[in-house]
């Protein structure tokens, strides 16, 4: 069995992973997804706390870049902007997925990891049931978002909208 595991980092480790472990069996496998939302405006914090970016002149004045009417400070468009923005997702993906990658190696599951830059994580998981065909998603009952009621908004709109069926972690 192909088993998708959700989270925000919000999951619990522990029973993500007994279950995930459970139902792939020794033949199925794991894969642990999270989304990871990188708002464009805060590109100018990542560039300082990456300390990769620190130049006062325009970068590029290539038109390819930079249009000749935009203004001869950092451009929005720097060509840069997806290494800040990768390098990012990776750091977030590596600590919101850290204890649930030790739970499933615990238990021996071979799993992998997946980090998406997506504005809306509802449609970054639902995306990834469709490219691992997977045949249950493994969701958490609270998530860390800003709306969290019963079940986390995002949980709520998977549980409704998902393909394959949902177990939900407490």
């Amino acid at each position: 069995m192909r088993v998708l595991v959700a989270s925000d980092g919000g999951l619990s480790a522990e029973r993500a992973a007994e279950f995930a472990a459970r139902l792939a069996g020794p033949a199925g496998s794991v894969r642990v997804v999270t989304a990871v939302e990188v708002p464009r405006s805060v590109l100018d914090s990542l560039r300082a706390a990456y300390e990769e970016y620190e130049r006062k002149e325009p970068i590029d004045t290539d038109a390819e870049y930079v249009s000749a009417s935009a203004p001869r400070e950092r451009a929005s468009g720097w060509p840069g902007d997806d290494l800040f923005i990768n390098r990012y997702v990776q750091d977030q993906t590596e600590t919101r997925l850290a204890e649930i990658r030790q739970a499933l190696e615990r238990r021996g599951v071979v799993y992998e990891t997946v980090g998406i830059e997506s504005e809306d994580p509802t449609t970054a998981v639902l995306d990834q049931l469709q490219a691992c065909d997977a045949d249950v998603l493994v969701v958490g009952s609270h998530g860390r978002g800003r709306f969290d009621g019963l079940l986390g908004s995002v949980g709520t709109k998977l549980v409704r909208r998902s393909p394959v069926p949902v177990l939900v972690c407490r």
